[in-house]
């Protein structure tokens, strides 16, 4: 399993920032929180979702997000360890950085006792979108990103996902309740807690939530402003707010 083996001091855990456009507040503090790593001793995951589209090995998406890259190339450089967990805006990646600079994971990822996952696995009677995701990470879908320029990528990408959230919101509570996947999304963190995991996080349903001090779910940052960070002094995560927005 990825990262299983690995020691960390501090680790830093970012999902569904859902980045577009590199002048804005919160890609450009995001970008300042990458600043902060500086040993081999520290971790970085990125749980998916990171960008609203970002797939294969696109020159054009590498030269949109060229700032990005910047800060990959400057934590690698530290010896920072860096993971990107692939989510359902963000995949096909495994060529799209600089060899060794990243470590490219399909679905989940576990470091010691903490398992993170970007989450869009966790319903499983979701039939449509896992065979809609199996598409998407197959060979040939790969090999069919090849004959389209990254600009349309992007378009039919914005596309399909302006199709999804809306049947997401479809089928959300009124304002003001528990959303349907909580129990669910909780269900899962329990499970992987009996199996013996110290910490689950979870992304991908953008409800920010947790049951302490084991279970957290990422939220959706360009609303609730935050990521995750652990310290082996204090063996928990806590969150923190994105400077700026």
């Amino acid at each position: 399993m990825p990262g299983s083996n690995v020691a960390f001091n501090r680790l830093w855990v970012f999902s569904d920032l859902h980045l577009m456009d590199p002048g804005t507040s919160i890609y450009q503090s995001f970008l300042k929180s990458l600043e902060e790593p500086d040993s081999e001793s520290d971790v970085v995951v990125l749980a998916g979702d990171i960008f609203d589209i970002f797939i294969g090995n696109s020159g054009y998406f590498k030269q949109k997000h060229a700032q990005f890259f910047q800060a990959i190339e400057k934590l690698y450089l530290k010896k920072v360890k860096i993971y990107y967990i692939q989510g359902n805006h963000d995949f096909q990646l495994e060529q799209a950085f600089p060899r060794d600079s990243v470590e490219v994971v399909d679905s989940e990822l576990i470091l010691g006792k903490v398992y993170i996952a970007h989450g869009d696995l966790v319903d499983q009677s979701d039939h449509g979108y896992l065979l809609m995701r199996k598409l998407f990470r197959s060979w040939g879908f790969r090999r069919l990103l090849n004959f389209f320029p990254g600009k349309a990528i992007e378009k039919i990408g914005e596309s399909i996902a302006r199709s999804h959230d809306k049947k997401e919101k479809d089928l959300a509570l009124a304002p003001g309740e528990v959303p349907r996947v909580r129990p669910l999304y909780r269900s899962f963190a329990e499970e992987k807690k009996r199996q013996g995991f110290d910490f689950i996080i979870l992304g991908h349903c953008h409800d920010l939530d947790d049951l302490q001090p084991f279970y957290f779910n990422m939220g959706y940052p360009p609303v609730h402003r935050q990521f995750l960070f652990y310290s082996s002094e204090s063996n928990s995560f806590k969150r923190r707010v994105f400077v700026g927005i």
